[in-house]
């Protein structure tokens, strides 16, 4: 038979593909450099799935314009972890499609460079088991493929991977994802913070908001500040707090549920004008107001005043205010 007389010095150019397609493991295990240079892709393309695998060692030499002439069904069982830079810049987009998460898992960091270079190659992979560190950048993801990312990849990513987000990529962050940040000090105030949704607002862990700039706090939008709760105000320094929005502007939108979360370490400081209408004011708990000092509670008006309990009057009398503390 044709695959009994194969060896290394065989002519695989006078090999039909229906001939190269009857090659054994064995067979296609001897094919060499100058080989491998010559086959055609009407030949690999000949080649059962599972025989694919067999060229593996000599995958690295097929030109690239004939690896992208490979049906999605062959591509899916490349050992792509061998491809060259040229060999990855030709796969064609449904090639990249068609791979599985496991072949991109396989893909080391300077591939995965290559790849992460290009939105037009790195658009279409499944990301689920990349190794997030071999990905310098996330500029060229796809929004499906930020949403994607796991938990774990996202507890993974480097100050320096954080940063090179983009305003059009923020909003696919997910609430699921948000507590998996460890820092959130390289979003971008200008282009990654107001575009934030406000369900990841929402669900970002107090000590992970706290590691916003007070310039990042400046950038905070009106709907972010909305849904922010007790448990991430009570996380903030007095300084980080006072610049919700630019100057403190996006106090007055915080929930009275959220103001419950202002203690001693931050209380003591904001211009109490910051707070909108009487209620946030009244919300206040005594103990609360018994922090205040004396030039806060002197911009406070007779109507809010009006407003106090006698326990907050009483916190009041025994606090700051007239307790000397001011």
């Amino acid at each position: 038979t044709t695959t009994a007389k194969f060896s290394s010095t065989t002519d695989v150019t006078a090999l039909s593909a229906a001939d190269f397609g009857k090659l054994t493991a064995v067979d296609l295990g001897l094919l060499n450099k100058a080989q491998a240079a010559l086959l055609s892709a009407d030949q690999l393309n000949a080649l059962p799935a599972a025989s694919v695998t067999a060229i593996s060692n000599v995958l690295k030499y097929i030109p690239a314009d004939t690896l992208s002439g490979l049906a999605t069904s062959k591509v899916t069982a490349l050992p792509v972890n061998v491809l060259t830079t040229d060999q990855l810049k030709g796969l064609t987009g449904d090639q990249l499609s068609a791979l599985t998460a496991v072949q991109v898992a396989s893909f080391n960091k300077a591939q995965m460079t290559v790849l992460g270079a290009d939105n037009s190659l790195i658009a279409p992979l499944k990301l689920s088991g990349v190794n997030i560190a071999n990905l310098p950048t996330l500029a060229n993801l796809s929004n499906d493929q930020i949403a994607k990312l796991t938990p774990a990849q996202i507890g993974a990513l480097s100050a320096a991977q954080v940063g090179t987000l983009s305003a059009d990529q923020a909003p696919a962050l997910t609430a699921v994802q948000a507590p998996a940040f460890k820092t959130l000090s390289a979003f971008s105030a200008t282009n990654v913070i107001p575009n934030l949704d406000t369900k990841f607002v929402a669900a970002l862990p107090g000590k992970t908001l706290a590691t916003f700039s007070a310039s990042q706090f400046n950038a905070v939008t009106e709907d972010q500040a909305k849904v922010l709760t007790s448990a991430q105000i009570s996380a903030l320094t007095a300084d980080k707090f006072a610049n919700l929005g630019t100057s403190g502007a996006n106090i007055g939108l915080l929930t009275n549920a959220a103001l419950q979360g202002l203690n001693k370490t931050n209380i003591g400081t904001f211009n109490l004008t910051k707070l909108s209408g009487d209620g946030q004011f009244a919300s206040l708990a005594p103990s609360q107001l018994a922090l205040l000092t004396t030039t806060q509670m002197g911009v406070v008006t007779a109507d809010q005043a009006a407003l106090l309990t006698p326990d907050a009057v009483k916190a009041l009398k025994t606090g700051n205010v007239d307790g000397g503390n001011a």
